[in-house]
């Protein structure tokens, strides 16, 4: 299992563990817009985005969970987070998940992260597939996921409570995949 995520540098940013001083990330989990097409939030004070990285640290101890922060190399400023769930060590495979805060849209900063993150599991951690879902009205994302060389695979339909539908209806989502031997 993994038990401590490696701080990950690439030419603009930093990868790291997640920090209780990421808490400055709660006015992207409280946009609406941010976490349009997630499970979870938006979060409506910041009790909420500690207990979540209260959760973190729990999953950091046993194992079960990396999830990173985004900063800007050139700042620190945090921007964003990323991870790999739904690990399965027997069958060398995990879950990408990603969610980058409004004001840092639109500069390549989910390409960037997404490629160091799946470089890392491939190399370092000897996955053989990493898979990711997205909501299938969720352009922006589908977009990041074909550029770091992922297939669409297929469609799951009414597979989950998002909030684009106010979690009263399941959406259908997209997943896509890239394997080792297809990652450059």
């Amino acid at each position: 299992m993994i038990k401590e995520p490696k701080t990950i540098e690439t030419e603009r940013l930093v990868i790291r563990r997640v920090y209780s001083t990421d808490i400055t990330l709660f006015g992207a989990t409280s946009d609406p817009e941010v976490v349009k097409y997630e499970p979870w939030g938006p979060h409506t004070d910041v009790t909420q985005f500690m207990e979540y990285i209260n959760q973190v640290f729990d999953k950091y101890e046993n194992g079960d969970i990396t999830e990173w922060t985004i900063e800007l190399e050139e700042t620190g400023d945090p921007i964003g987070m990323i991870n790999v769930h739904n690990i399965s060590p027997t069958h060398k495979h995990g879950e990408l998940g990603f969610w980058i805060a409004k004001d840092y849209w639109g500069n390549g900063y989910a390409t960037e992260a997404c490629k160091a993150i799946i470089y890392h599991t491939f190399a370092e951690l000897g996955f053989q597939r990493i898979h990711s879902i997205t909501a299938s009205e969720n352009l922006a994302c589908k977009r990041v996921l074909e550029k770091i060389g992922m297939k669409f695979e297929g469609t799951l339909r009414q597979y989950m409570y998002l909030n684009c539908t106010k979690r009263k209806e399941l959406s259908d989502v997209n997943i896509y995949s890239v394997l080792k031997k297809e990652f450059n």
